[in-house]
């Protein structure tokens, strides 16, 4: 009987001693986690950051390119205009110079 308890107060010593180190290696993962939690709150807090100045130059520039793209039109809208009086002055002369060659035949 004496070796059945002692047997049995060994067993439960090991599993204790087995708690003990499972608690322990719980307590290392828990710490770890608690550490990867700080970097990851970290981490997110610079995307904030990062995402948040990007959409700010984006949008500066997107403004920039759109001035820049109606000043190009607004320059071709005049240069067009330009080359429809030149077509129309041509047009004329050509007819008045066609006229002359008519009359002076």
């Amino acid at each position: 009987m004496d070796d059945l308890l002692k047997q049995l107060l060994e067993g439960q010593k090991e599993i204790l001693k087995t708690l003990q180190q499972h608690g322990s290696v719980l307590q290392q993962h828990s710490e770890i986690l608690q550490q990867y939690g700080t970097q990851l709150d970290t981490l997110q807090k610079g995307q904030v950051k990062l995402e948040t100045r990007m959409e700010n130059e984006v949008i500066e520039k997107i403004h920039a390119l759109y001035d820049d793209r109606k000043a190009q039109n607004d320059r071709l809208d005049r240069l067009e205009s330009k080359l429809d009086d030149i077509a129309i002055d041509t047009r004329y002369l050509v007819a008045k110079v066609a006229k002359l060659e008519k009359i002076a035949k």
